[in-house]
């Protein structure tokens, strides 16, 4: 959901639908970082509640994001500091 390219060309973020592992949980949006060519996929946050609509600041250093609590979207502001390994 909404992809958007880090100012350095080699990164793309993007929201991702994460599914419960339990029925009765429900399913949530969290904010991911995929290399240029694929090969690294990290999970930038991990939350209770929709996070979309990645931005990255014009220096790469922030990114920029909707989060949906209790029904209300507010905007937020973190630093972009990927985690150093990747999902598999």
């Amino acid at each position: 959901l909404s992809p958007f390219w880090h100012p350095n060309g080699q990164e793309l973020a993007f929201a991702s639908d994460r599914e419960a592992k339990t029925k009765d949980a429900h399913k949530s949006f969290d904010l991911y970082e995929v290399s240029q060519n694929g090969a690294c996929l990290k999970r930038l946050t991990e939350s209770e509640n929709d996070e979309i609509y990645p931005a990255f600041s014009p220096d790469g250093r922030l990114i920029a994001f909707s989060s949906n609590h209790s029904g209300h979207y507010q905007i937020y502001l973190m630093e972009h500091r990927p985690p150093p390994a990747c999902l598999e």
